[in-house]
């Protein structure tokens, strides 16, 4: 019996380890706000309008960049291509596209779109990885 205790107990704890280090599927998923899929709809409607390719599907992709003044910055830029190292997100038929390494920085946060009376833009909202932001909420320090 104690040894059938003792080898219970190392399955569990064998479990534990693994389930530990196993990444959720969520850490891998970037989340698309409501507010974030209609803007990313309007902007590729107002290109299409202006005489751009329906068929060169544009999608926002959100890069992170060393630098700003807490050590990584976000980059929110439209592009129609899609990178071998990139994973695309999609919500609605919004796309938004990421490349495999800051993925790493945004995995299981929120691409969200703010209006206020100053200023409209593409912002990251609830960062996992960050440790902290600035005030701007453009930049941000990574957990270590």
């Amino acid at each position: 019996q104690a040894t059938q205790a003792t080898q219970a107990t190392q399955a569990t704890q064998s479990t534990q380890a693994t389930e530990a280090t196993q990444p959720t599927e969520t850490t891998q998923e970037l989340v698309i706000s409501e507010a974030a899929v209609r803007r990313i709809k309007e902007l590729r409607e107002e290109d299409e309008a202006g005489g751009a390719d329906k068929n060169e599907r544009t999608r926002l992709r959100v890069a992170v960049d060393a630098g700003g003044c807490s050590g990584f910055q976000y980059n929110f830029e439209f592009d129609t291509d899609i990178n071998d190292d990139d994973k695309v997100f999609e919500r609605d038929g919004a796309e938004i596209v990421v490349d495999e390494i800051s993925l790493g920085f945004l995995a299981g946060s929120t691409v969200d779109y703010k209006e206020e009376m100053i200023s409209s833009a593409f912002q990251i909202s609830a960062n996992p990885n960050a440790e902290s932001g600035c005030g701007c909420g453009s930049s941000f320090s990574a957990k270590s």
